[in-house]
């Protein structure tokens, strides 16, 4: 038995062969139909994976830039907190030397008072 007589049982001459163009006809027409729906899907694909690499590509711009600014603005507290410091520092050592500068002049004005 041929293949177009197994596909189209019951029936023989050309109007199996006719069944046969038409299902083969049928199924070019999927086929073409599946192959643009596959050829949409893959131009989707990538217009999808071109403005995900965009968008990516924008917000490493805009890290980097955020990050740029950070370090500018840690150095200046940094180089602030160091001026803070050292004043601080001046200022402790003004006071205790103040302070070491008073209880001698009380210990010197006492001493005398005491032999007095």
């Amino acid at each position: 038995m041929i293949p177009a007589q197994k596909a189209a049982p019951g029936g023989s001459g050309p109007d199996a062969f006719q069944q046969e163009a038409e299902r083969l006809q049928d199924l070019m027409q999927d086929k073409g139909e599946l192959l643009l729906r596959v050829q949409t899907l893959r131009q989707g694909l990538s217009d999808w994976r071109t403005k995900l690499n965009d968008q990516v590509r924008d917000y490493q711009e805009e890290m980097g830039s955020l990050n740029t600014s950070l370090k500018t603005e840690v150095g200046q507290l940094r180089s602030e907190f160091n001026q803070l410091r050292d004043t601080l520092r001046q200022q402790m050592e003004l006071t205790v030397s103040l302070a070491n500068g008073e209880k001698k002049t009380d210990a010197a004005s006492a001493v005398p008072q005491k032999q007095l």
